[in-house]
């Protein structure tokens, strides 16, 4: 698969259409029969979609052949849920991995591998306990080491779905119509919304999805899908 002009790669790009697309190519599949609605279920669909999502990481891997084994884990492990989410809230799928990858190091930090959490999402619920754990912090633009609470989660599914529902619901950020931003976007939304600390984030968020062509994992899904 060739490079895309980022231009061109933003156009093309719509992942609300993703599920839609997948849902009525499963439907038009099961009209001959209008009694058979077990090929219509929710079950079909979401496996038609894990289908697509399975062709597409493996396109995308071969774009990235410098991959080591533990990159290529992890992001298969992410990879469906982050499509689907991205369907669901408007939270770009590009965006979701990015940050997993940069806040979690591929999944080898200490809080992804004891506490699921891949995402650095502190724990201010009273009613739950959470976990503690060491964090890099940016006061008045300079580096600072800090124990914090943070949320623990069940498994990464789990992760995936509460950081996606503490997004979306957080007032911090009702005034912005997700659905219409790309991954770029999205990105500087957060940068000025303040999700991090790091005066850098929206940067490093942007190098990772270039440097990994996470839009072209997504472009193939909606050309293929």
């Amino acid at each position: 698969m060739g490079e895309f002009p980022p231009l061109l790669i933003l156009k093309l790009i719509n992942m609300k259409k993703i599920l839609l697309l997948c849902i009525l190519s499963t439907c038009i599949a099961c009209l001959p029969d209008s009694k058979d609605l077990g090929c219509r279920s929710l079950e079909s669909i979401v496996e038609v979609e894990k289908k697509y999502i399975t062709q597409a990481s493996k396109q995308w891997f071969t774009n990235n052949i410098d991959l080591k084994d533990y990159q290529i884990v992890f992001f298969e492990s992410i990879a469906v849920d982050a499509v689907v989410l991205d369907d669901k809230y408007g939270i770009p799928a590009e965006v979701t991995i990015a940050q997993a990858i940069l806040e979690s190091g591929w999944g080898q930090s200490e809080l992804s591998k004891k506490a699921n959490n891949y995402f650095g999402v502190k724990e201010y619920r009273k009613t739950k306990k959470g976990g503690k754990f060491e964090t890099t912090e940016y006061l008045k633009g300079k580096k600072v080491i800090k124990i914090e609470n943070f949320r623990v989660y069940d498994n990464v599914e789990h992760c995936l779905q509460d950081r996606a529902y503490w997004l979306y619901n957080n007032k911090r950020y009702q005034d912005v119509n997700w659905h219409t931003l790309n991954a770029f976007e999205f990105c500087e939304i957060l940068q000025d919304k303040k999700y991090a600390t790091d005066p850098n984030y929206s940067k490093k968020l942007k190098r990772i999805i270039n440097s990994y062509k996470l839009t072209q994992f997504t472009l193939w899904l909606k050309m293929n899908c």
